[in-house]
């Protein structure tokens, strides 16, 4: 396709061919025909080259293509395994809570850890308190900004008042959408975090406080009835 391409081209080099023809034909006295099989058959070879070259074309584009298509699939595959090796080792942090094996702060610092984060705050709605580890902050003037259950923070009013350049943003809630507390992970860089790990995180404190939410409403409950009694 690289030598001739549609047809204004065929009929440019088809004039050309017809040239020596008209000459040789005149100065025979349109007697001599001799040279019409050899302009039929360049124009047949012409044209059988350039249907060679289109299907050669056509078939590296579809090599190209495929190849692209492998080279994406590869990336996608290989970010799947570094987020499943990311998530076999945030796991059993998260379990530990759970299991209450260690505190909810002292998981804080495992996740503080794991993440390589500035710091990681946790606003308590249930208990009115703030926890931080690393270099954090709890601001209340960040609340403004939580509109989803996860978020990115990067704008730069928000970036400011937590000091940092990018963060995420957990809300802890329950299925009754009963908010329990807004957990902030912060970056002095542009770390990424998958959506999936951050999912679950939520999931997990979700269950763990939910938990304990219903062991104070029931510790709450006795200590009423034994007022009650008495």
């Amino acid at each position: 396709s690289e030598f001739l391409e549609g047809k204004d081209e065929y009929i440019y080099y088809g004039v050309l061919s017809l040239i020596p023809v008209s000459i040789s034909l005149y100065l025979s006295n349109f007697s001599d025909y001799i040279f019409l099989p050899l302009i039929f058959s360049g124009i047949t070879a012409i044209y059988k080259v350039k249907r060679e070259f289109e299907e050669k074309e056509w078939y590296f584009k579809k090599i190209k293509s495929q190849m692209d298509k492998l080279y994406k699939e590869n990336l996608r595959l290989q970010e799947e395994i570094l987020e499943n090796q990311l998530s076999l080792v945030l796991l059993p942090i998260m379990q530990s809570i759970i299991k209450e094996e260690i505190t909810f702060k002292e998981g804080l610092f495992e996740l503080n850890e794991y993440f390589g984060a500035k710091g990681i705050s946790f606003i308590d709605f249930v208990n009115h308190k703030c926890i931080i580890v690393g270099d954090a902050e709890c601001k209340k003037e960040t609340l403004a900004f939580i509109k989803d259950e996860i978020q990115v923070l990067t704008s730069k009013e928000i970036v400011d008042i937590l000091k940092c350049k990018k963060a995420y943003s957990i809300v802890i809630s329950n299925k009754d959408d009963l908010i329990y507390g807004i957990l902030f992970i912060l970056f002095d860089e542009n770390i990424n975090i998958s959506d999936r790990l951050l999912r679950l995180i939520k999931d997990y404190l979700d269950f763990y406080f939910s938990k304990h939410v219903q062991i104070q409403i029931e510790e709450e409950k006795c200590e009423e009835e034994k007022q009650d009694e008495e």
